[in-house]
């Protein structure tokens, strides 16, 4: 049904919101084309903007244009965000590609370099991590997945907002983290006391069965509110439709619900400082 619909569209004329829902569309069908960066590169002074569009593009680990534009700009603009786009990428901050077979009608996708995540460090943009490696693009159904993935969470924020033509980084109203910056190591049992409106009633009996222990990395959590009243949304997004190949995940994830949800706040406190 999606891919029919998505069929229906390619080739019409769309905004930057329909750009953006379609990205990541057929995009392994074929091979890419990679930006090409001019010799010398230009040297690029970064704004407030474009650190906070890198700092995302580090999580997230893929972008494509309208969807970056999306986020920094007025949706009417087109043109001035494209060329600040094409900059960072000039100044060597992000890569760029796109489908070869579609060049010229095709936008493009973007993800961090290490001289960008580089520069997001020294800005203390981001935190230093003990090796960073550009997200690989082994296989583009994954790179799909992703701008799939962002496309959702964007027209979730785009709902959230009220719609409006505006810049989501300024109303978007949630933190968005992505699978890079939104692990969750959870120290189990240690560390945090339940409140006593999460405590068990006497008597209550878990049934763990075949549940794991262990770190969760969710595709995208959204973190919102403020203070004690802070909670967050955590998003698996999964197109295989075999949920036998994620066995290892879902166990660890009801083990989570099972043994880490009495630990509320010590898990808030993992998310928040991540």
């Amino acid at each position: 049904m999606r891919e029919r619909a998505l069929a229906r569209l390619i080739g019409m004329r769309l905004d930057i919101a329909g750009r953006a829902v379609l990205s990541g569309a057929n995009l392994s069908a074929g091979t890419i084309e990679w930006g090409r960066r001019p010799t010398p590169m230009p040297t690029v002074a970064l704004t407030d903007r474009d650190r906070q569009l890198m700092s995302l593009l580090h999580g997230a680990n893929f972008l494509s244009a309208s969807q970056l534009v999306m986020l920094g700009w007025r949706s009417s603009r087109v043109r001035a965000p494209q060329m600040r786009l094409k900059r960072l990428h000039d100044g060597g901050y992000v890569d760029r590609f796109r489908p070869a077979y579609a060049r010229g009608r095709a936008e493009w996708n973007y993800r961090l370099t290490s001289e960008g995540f580089s520069a997001l460090t020294r800005l203390e943009v981001i935190a230093e991590e003990p090796a960073y490696t550009p997200a690989a693009l082994t296989s583009l159904s994954y790179a799909e997945h992703d701008l799939q993935l962002a496309a959702l969470v964007l027209h979730i924020a785009r709902e959230a907002a009220g719609g409006g033509d505006g810049a989501l980084l300024e109303r978007m109203p949630f933190r968005w983290k992505g699978p890079r910056n939104g692990r969750i190591d959870v120290e189990w049992g240690r560390g945090a006391k339940p409140s006593k409106e999460l405590e068990p009633r006497p008597g209550t009996r878990y049934h763990h069965e075949d549940s794991r222990r262990g770190y969760l990395e969710p595709d995208a959590t959204l973190i919102a509110g403020s203070a004690e009243e802070r909670w967050a949304v955590l998003i698996e997004y999964d197109r295989t439709e075999r949920p036998h190949k994620q066995i290892d995940r879902l166990q660890r994830y009801d083990g989570f619900l099972l043994d880490g949800f009495s630990m509320k706040e010590g898990l808030m406190s993992t998310v928040r400082s991540r």
